[in-house]
């Protein structure tokens, strides 16, 4: 945890600084590439290494299934909830995706390493992998159709979503997994790709970190970020309690719903430039709040 701290303090000061000594077109090209590095590689490359070594287990259904309930329910709130209040497609489509899915690798596994031991890590994975980037390969690719500002028709979703590279990483890796796992050359290639999402990705946040969120944008935050922190945890809690989940599965099911948004996630909202600024804010506020909150389920948590 230490070491994840040290390393999330330094990206951010070196991003900082970039930020104000470079152009803001440098500064903007520069993040862009970045994103486009952790979409379509590091992302991937990431699944591809984890996928084909997952063996189902009767505890995996809950870890799964939090992190798909999180992502419909809050697609089907915020279609809902937006149009109620009259938001834009692009603050829709912004919100869905950062509200949507947690940032269940990158934060998550130190978190949960640091509070519940490397138990909850294994765990971790199965939530990560299997869950939410499985949702964000399906959902994320369906958010960015709808919300785009196309016309999407069932061909425009279904063509998002084959072409989306985390889903075919996905697909990729579980067939094989079914054929044995990869030949002995490929994991230590996948291992060095995938090393490279948690300081590119962070790093990539640290260009566009907002910590000062405008009045227009503050309501939509604080619904975004209490939902994804303190409500839709509670939901899951709840959920799993109510089907008899207790132990250490219902703590890391919880806990990693309770993460700050996906960093993936927030680069597709700016790729697809779901209103930017309140992408930024809520991304920035919500990861380090998170610091906060998690610890705190952890505490209410057996």
């Amino acid at each position: 945890m230490a070491s994840f701290l040290l390393l999330a303090a330094l990206l951010l000061t070196v991003a900082a600084w970039v930020r104000r000594s470079a152009a803001v077109n440098a500064v903007n090209a520069l993040a862009n590439g970045l994103n486009g590095w952790v979409i379509t590689v590091a992302l991937p490359a990431t699944i591809l290494e984890w996928m084909p070594s997952l063996r189902p287990q009767t505890d995996f259904w809950f870890l799964v299934t939090s992190q798909w309930l999180l992502a419909i329910v809050s697609a089907l709130l915020f279609r809902w909830l937006g149009n109620r209040l009259g938001w834009t497609r692009s603050r829709i489509g912004a919100v869905t995706l950062l509200a949507g899915f947690s940032n269940t690798a990158f934060l998550g596994y130190p978190l949960l390493e640091a509070l519940r031991g490397g138990g909850a890590v294994a765990l971790g994975v199965v939530a990560d992998e299997l869950g939410c980037f499985m949702a964000l390969a399906v959902g994320g690719a369906m958010v960015i159709a709808i919300y785009s500002g196309e016309q999407p028709s069932a061909r425009t979703i279904i063509r998002r979503v084959v072409q989306f590279p985390p889903f075919l990483a996905v697909a990729a890796g579980l067939i094989m997994g079914a054929l044995g796992g990869w030949p002995a050359i490929v994991p230590p290639v996948l291992h060095r790709l995938a090393q490279t999402l948690a300081p590119l990705a962070l790093f990539s946040v640290g260009l566009r970190l907002q910590l000062r969120t405008p009045r227009d944008q503050r309501w939509a935050a604080g619904i975004a970020l209490g939902w994804k922190l303190g409500l839709m945890p509670l939901l899951v809690w709840v959920t799993g309690r109510s089907l008899g989940v207790h132990g250490l599965t219902l703590t890391v099911g919880v806990l990693e719903t309770a993460m700050a948004p996906m960093f993936t996630a927030a680069i597709l909202a700016r790729q697809n430039n779901f209103d930017p600024p309140l992408t930024d804010a809520v991304l920035s506020l919500g990861m380090l709040l998170s610091f906060l909150t998690v610890p705190a389920w952890s505490l209410l948590l057996p």
